[in-house]
């Protein structure tokens, strides 16, 4: 799955503070997924996006010593993944379509490299460069990414395997494309996306009133959450998420008020991706 079309994230924890701004530097506007800067978001150009693609949010757990080495074979537009716990030391050949970013803002070195919490990965390419992944801590290797593109089709080669047989966990909830198509003509037009991924922690008897005006995917990590509808307290139309259940999003429920609620007596910690059209944008 990590080997699908990846765009742009950004994390956010606890309270959802965000890193610092880190302006990235443009490649050329040679088809989608150019990154134009990271500064509490990813904002993302869709000039030459096609439409009819897909998204994925993905999310990986790599065990201590535990390692991963993935080819340089399948195609993509762009990519991004954000360290969410744990550390890694990553090897590979360097690319000058990819920027690593460290939670500071500075820019690490291209072919060796430790990712610790906050670190950002952001490629450009038409070939991902093989990578080798090893968890040299003490502790999990956690990190999330977002996919659009696609559609995927059989025979792209799907870096969860890998995660598996190294023990590792991974987890991917998909919005497909005749989802994704219903305001994929509102964020080609703005000529721009804006991609976050948030990591959430909603203590005991917190409680969140939301809409998932653009398509919105979650994942509990720890915790429960309760997921119902504003107004609504029949238990049936809610919905319990416990560790490692995700939520996929449908256009339908787009414009519902929704309640994200903490009704346990131990903190919550979920991620939330969102892609939406980037504000302010020129059509």
């Amino acid at each position: 799955m990590r080997d699908r079309v990846l765009v742009g994230a950004v994390i956010a924890a606890g309270a959802m503070a965000a890193f610092p701004p880190a302006t990235l530097a443009e490649a050329p506007a040679t088809g989608p997924g150019i990154i134009i800067a990271v500064a509490g978001s990813a904002i993302i150009s869709t000039e030459g996006m096609p439409s009819g693609v897909e998204i994925w949010a993905e999310w990986y757990s790599l065990p201590p010593g535990g390692a991963v080495e993935e080819s340089a074979t399948s195609a993509k537009w762009a990519y991004v993944e954000t360290t969410l716990r744990g550390s890694a030391a990553v090897s590979g050949d360097p690319s000058a379509m990819c920027h690593y970013i460290s939670a500071g803002g500075a820019p690490a070195d291209t072919s060796e490299r430790v990712t610790d919490p906050g670190d950002v990965q952001v490629c450009n390419y038409s070939i991902l460069p093989g990578e080798r992944t090893e968890n040299r801590g003490a502790e999990p290797y956690v990190f999330a990414g977002l996919a659009v593109g696609g559609p995927w089709s059989e025979g792209m080669e799907d870096a969860s395997e890998q995660y598996f047989k190294a023990n590792g966990v991974v987890k991917a909830a998909q919005v497909d494309s005749s989802e994704f198509g219903k305001v994929e003509r509102e964020i080609l037009k703005a000529g721009a996306m804006t991609v976050v991924i948030r990591n959430v922690t909603l203590p005991p008897g917190g409680r969140i009133v939301t809409k998932d005006r653009y398509p919105t995917l979650r994942m509990v990590e720890s915790g429960q959450l309760n997921l119902g509808l504003a107004g609504s307290e029949t238990p049936a139309a809610a919905k319990n998420l416990s560790a490692y259940d995700m939520t996929e999003w449908v256009q339908a429920d787009a414009d519902k008020e929704i309640v994200l609620s903490n009704r346990g007596d131990q903190p919550t910690q979920y991620v939330e991706w969102v892609v939406s059209p980037v504000q302010g944008a020129s059509p």
